[in-house]
């Protein structure tokens, strides 16, 4: 390398252009001193391979420049003299390995170190200081360690990342570098997408102010407009600057949008399985994990948290279970709702209904501690659009909802349906074109001090079967302790629940993360397991002559008891085999008993219509069929006093009104079954008689009804 006298203007020295030929290359000496410039040639003598660069001399020469393909940057005394000089300085090769600053005569310590840490910090933000003690003549190295895959690599030319934000190197209409401080440090760690390969996404990385390390997949739809849905939810996330500039905004966008990191994830915007593994905000569990992200619309903490050991949970909470239908039956549920996937069933859900300070709420706190913190479990006090986004989040999961009465009783019905189902409602886009629907299989626990029949008809509505089917009705009031049959040494229930809801507040989420993990290791073995449990459970819980409603609550019963025992042999929940069946046993009991019949639902409601109507309106609706003066505007038919007890005559159109709302064919046979109708073999379809009513000149086809259509009970099987 020879010396010239060639001087070049300090302003154009400094542009970003003039750095392309630093990249990739493996080292980048900084001379400093006034010896610089042999020692420069020195160098460049001794390394004939092109692996070296220089990138500054900082010299007493004003007029010297080394020319060796590229002309160095040559930094005179009075330029360091200038108060901005530093932040001129660019290292522009992200794949330098390091730089060496080097001793080239006699220069002040403290200017050595302050301009080693400046060039460090512009080499990369995990760069390093370190004085090497066996060169005498190298005071310094800045050690730009090798971008791993979660570095930031691919970064947008002009942007940089240091350790005290994201930068953007502007240069002014003179020539002059003057960077832009875009925002708090934030890394672009990886490229993501659905299986599909759509919904892309950027996982981002930053710390909050209190230390946090926080990661978030970031949707690139989020990049469009002026991306202020971004930014609130960066700030929200705990990032504690974004600047206010209009332009440096801009920038932000552009360098997430640009930003071409290394490393691609499949991304996926629900919890729950996926191809083996369970997916987490804030990990996936299972073989080959790291592979899979969650991606969300917002950078909000993760609500499947956890606090305190398995240990910690089994002890202070899951003992207290023992003893307690309830409580085994509930934090059971916790369990069962990733399995509903791998048994093949639908998803559905169970309501605890009782009195306000029995302990129903505490019971379902229990079991949500199983999957996480005070922030689980919600309200049913929520728009059908928030419970939508919540149930997607709860995907393959267990979702607590409190207080039944705090949700529209008209739409209480159809939000259970959908939760079961497990679809939202169809929307469409600005085009008309239909939004995709957000979807998800979820268990869901659900408290309150009425049913959802009697909150859905306080409003005028109708509770159908498939409800019952749904969200079948489990009485909390053990005829014990409210809530509890077992106190554990406190003396009385109220103190049970507060020390369970003070324990729950403390110790949660470790449960479901050590079953999950424990379930992927031998997924398919476990699969075929709980399928043929399931079946062998609900043959046990069907009693005799029982419908096929209850033979699909059942079912959902079974897999709750599955899921227990499953999870004490994998030892998460500290119980001994048999506790979480005899628990399940236990509130299946209670539900048969509190509906009060084996039959489907729709039929008992049928006919407990047909029977109230009967009962009400024996005077008001129907003639007296031996008194001529007693004949309704609005009759239905004719009451008559026979040997045999009191006999309802009900004409054709009566009989419509009656059954209003329900198969008339259907209503009738169930009423023949039931012995409410006596109807005559010889007319197996109709199910009427022909009599001459009353004051009639001719015949007339009539339903005729006994009295027990009022004094008998529907005969629909009775739990025993």
């Amino acid at each position: 390398m020879t010396a010239t006298n060639r001087v070049i203007p300090i302003k154009s020295r400094f542009r970003p252009t003039r750095f392309r030929d630093l990249e990739n290359k493996a080292s980048v000496w900084v001379l400093v001193g006034p010896d610089a410039w042999s020692r420069a040639e020195q160098i460049n003598t001794a390394r004939q391979t092109g692996d070296s660069l220089i990138l500054a001399a900082v010299s007493s020469d004003p007029l010297t420049c080394l020319d060796g393909g590229l002309c160095p940057l040559v930094v005179t005394p009075k330029d360091m003299a200038a108060p901005d000089w530093r932040h001129r300085l660019v290292l522009a090769g992200p794949e330098t390995l390091c730089v060496n600053i080097e001793r080239a005569g006699t220069v002040a310590p403290g200017s050595l170190l302050d301009l080693a840490a400046h060039i460090a910090s512009q080499a990369h933000p995990a760069a390093e200081l370190r004085i090497d003690g066996n060169r005498p003549d190298m005071d310094v190295i800045a050690l730009h360690q090798q971008p791993s895959q979660e570095g930031p690599a691919g970064m947008p030319s002009a942007f940089r990342l240091t350790g005290d934000g994201v930068w953007f190197d502007e240069v002014s209409p003179k020539g002059d570098l003057e960077p832009v401080r875009l925002c708090a440090p934030l890394a672009v760690l990886a490229v993501t997408h659905d299986p599909n390969e759509g919904a892309y996404g950027r996982l981002l990385e930053w710390h909050t102010l209190r230390g946090t390390v926080r990661r978030w997949v970031m949707p690139m739809e989020l990049l469009s407009g002026n991306g202020e849905d971004l930014r609130r939810a960066l700030l929200a996330g705990g990032l504690d600057y974004i600047s206010p500039n209009r332009k440096a905004r801009e920038r932000l966008l552009e360098y997430l949008a640009g930003s071409r990191p290394g490393q691609t994830l499949t991304s996926l915007e629900h919890t729950g399985w996926h191809d083996g593994r369970y997916v987490l905000p804030d990990v996936t569990l299972g073989p080959n994990g790291a592979e899979i992200i969650f991606q969300s619309g917002n950078a909000r903490g993760d609500d499947f948290s956890t606090a305190g050991s398995l240990n910690d949970w089994q002890e202070q909470i899951g003992r207290l279970c023992l003893g307690n239908s309830r409580l085994l039956f509930a934090v059971s549920c916790a369990f069962a709702a990733p399995l509903l996937r791998l048994a093949g069933m639908d998803g559905g859900g169970f309501h605890l209904k009782g009195d306000s300070t029995d302990g129903k709420t505490t019971t379902m706190k229990a079991a949500a501690s199983v999957c996480g913190g005070p922030d689980y479990w919600q309200t049913w006090r929520a728009t059908g659009n928030a419970i939508e986004a919540i149930a997607s989040r709860r995907n393959d999961a267990l979702l607590c909802l409190d207080e039944l009465k705090e949700i529209d009783p008209k739409s209480a019905g159809s939000t259970a349906y959908m939760l079961a189902n497990g679809q939202g409602k169809g929307r469409a886009k600005i085009d008309g074109e239909l939004r995709e629907r957000k979807q998800w299989r979820l268990l869901f626990l659900s408290t309150g001090e009425l049913s959802l029949a009697e909150h859905a008809e306080q409003a005028g509505g109708r509770f159908y079967g498939g409800m019952d089917v749904r969200l079948p009705q489990i009485p909390s009031d053990t005829g014990k302790h409210g809530c509890f049959e077992t106190l554990h040494g406190f003396p009385d229930s109220k103190e049970l629940a507060d020390a369970l809801r003070l324990r729950t507040s403390q110790t949660y989420g470790a449960p479901f993360r050590a079953f999950l993990e424990r379930l992927a290791d031998e997924l398919e073995q476990h699969k075929r397991t709980i399928r043929a449990e399931v079946t062998r459970f609900t043959q046990e819980l069907i009693p005799g002559g029982a419908g096929n409603q209850v033979g699909r609550v059942a079912e959902r019963f079974a897999l709750v008891a599955v899921a227990g025992e499953l999870a004490t042999r994998l030892g998460v929940t500290g119980w001994a085999q048999g506790d979480a069946l005899a628990g399940v046993r236990a509130c299946f009991a209670a539900w048969l008993a509190e509906r009060g019949h084996l039959g489907n639902y729709e039929d008992a409601a049928a006919l407990e219509q047909v029977r109230r109507f009967f009962t009400a309106n024996q005077y008001t609706r129907f003639a007296d069929w031996h008194d001529n003066q007693h004949r309704p505007a609005n009759l239905v038919g004719y009451r008559r006093a026979e040997p045999e007890g009191i006999a309802f005559y009900v004409t054709a159109t009566g009989w419509s009104e009656i059954t209003k709302g329900y198969d008339t064919k259907k209503v009738t046979r169930l009423c023949l079954a039931a012995g409410y109708l006596d109807a005559p073999p010889s007319d197996e379809i109709r199910r009427q008689q022909v009599v001459r009513l009353p004051g009639m000149k001719g015949t007339t086809r009539v339903y005729k009804f006994t009295e027990r259509v009022i004094d008998g009970e529907e005969d629909m099987g009775q739990p025993e």
